[in-house]
């Protein structure tokens, strides 16, 4: 098993969690955001359940996989029903882009792929079909990955605000200007309030993590040979 990749953490801590009762997960949630926890609430919920029933990894991966998937082919399925009536080469591309955006095979831990398209998803079904229950599924996203806080934030101002491009772009120009004045303030609320959050922003962004995610792309690289009959 890689230790290295996000997926053969991810595996040895499923296995880890068949060795914890009830009583643990109630008390990793309370500490979810306290703590440098490795994964966010649903992963956890969905590792508890499985861990309950087998130690195998790759059942656990095979249900994280058909979340993935569910989520990925309906968004994918939702953007085909629009291009379908106008079909050309122009939009056939654009759909194929679309597609690979975050394909399978990219994919490295299963956290922030799901969260992604979980987001997707939601978000995009509401402006199509104006129904509330879209919103609550994107920000599902939250409770996938810890960084989709953020985009859930955005897409709530956008809801009470609408489209008011002239004001966006006045906050944007405000940002920059407050920003260096407020910077400590935030930053002292996330490490009193949030210190697991920052841990794992810090985590994220030090020049070992960086090196590490290099190494991997390196080492999980792969190839598909095609003979081709040379002329």
């Amino acid at each position: 098993m890689n230790l290295v990749s996000d997926s053969g953490r991810e595996a040895m801590l499923f296995i880890d969690w068949g060795d914890n009762n009830f009583t643990d997960l109630i008390q990793y949630i309370k500490d979810l955001y306290l703590t440098d926890n490795a994964v966010d609430f649903l992963q956890a919920v969905i590792m508890f359940l499985v861990s309950r029933i087998t130690s195998n990894p790759n059942i656990y991966f095979g249900i994280i996989a058909t979340i993935f998937a569910y989520f990925y082919l309906k968004s994918i399925n939702g953007i085909y029903d629009i291009f379908n009536p106008s079909l050309n080469n122009n939009s056939l591309v654009h759909f194929w882009l679309f597609c690979i955006l975050l394909p399978v095979f990219y994919i490295s831990g299963s956290r922030w792929a799901i969260a992604t398209w979980v987001f997707f998803f939601g978000i995009y079904n509401y402006l199509i079909q104006r129904k509330i229950r879209y919103i609550f599924i994107g920000a599902l996203s939250i409770f996938f990955h810890f960084s989709y806080w953020g985009p859930v934030l955005v897409f709530l101002v956008y809801l009470i605000l609408g489209r008011r491009n002239i004001l966006y772009y006045l906050l944007i120009i405000l940002s920059f200007i407050i920003q260096p004045r407020i910077a400590p303030t935030i930053n002292e609320i996330k490490t009193e309030s949030f210190s697991g959050i920052q841990e794992r922003v810090s985590k994220y962004t030090t020049n070992e993590y960086i090196q590490l995610r290099q190494k991997e792309e390196q080492r999980t690289k792969w190839y598909v040979k095609y003979p081709i009959k040379m002329l």
